[in-house]
């Protein structure tokens, strides 16, 4: 489509196109696909891939507070064992939250993220670097309320 806008054979219609991401965590979604289908539509794969300048990021700023997890993670990317085995992710025992009912178990989760989380308001910074993630929308919203509850100060 750039190429028709610009009116040019050159890729990108000649524009400067900045990919970013990181092929470990994220393949493109494929309907119905299993994996290999899912790792062969990806850029890499791509006719484009070998007309491609790469630049690659010596840093991760991310790593730099949490260098464990950060290997745990690099690891699992590369199937490395112990933490892959037979396509089985193993979870270390101090990543995990014991499961003991809905409610406990959830106060537990919340309280394992977001450590002191009245003094978020001070340091903006360290909340946004915490996350819980889950499939279902319903479960965001339950998690958001019990979060919101827990900072001081009236809702708006």
């Amino acid at each position: 489509m750039l190429q028709d806008i610009n009116d040019s054979d050159v890729t990108f219609g000649e524009n400067v196109v900045v990919f970013g991401g990181d092929f470990q965590q994220v393949l493109p979604v494929v309907r119905k696909g299993m994996r290999q289908k899912q790792v062969n539509s990806s850029l890499v794969y791509s006719y484009l891939w070998p007309t491609l300048t790469k630049f690659h990021l010596t840093e991760n700023m991310r790593a730099r507070f949490d260098p464990v997890f950060s290997n745990y993670v690099l690891e699992v990317g590369n199937r490395m064992q112990p933490n892959t085995i037979d396509e089985t992710i193993k979870i270390p025992n101090e990543m995990l939250v014991p499961y003991e009912d809905d409610n406990t178990s959830l106060d537990h989760l919340i309280e394992d993220v977001f450590h002191n989380i009245q003094e978020y308001s001070a340091n903006i910074l360290t909340m946004m670097n915490r996350a819980i993630l889950t499939p279902k929308n319903g479960s965001v919203d339950e998690i958001n309320a019990l979060l919101i509850h827990r900072f001081q100060g009236e809702v708006h």
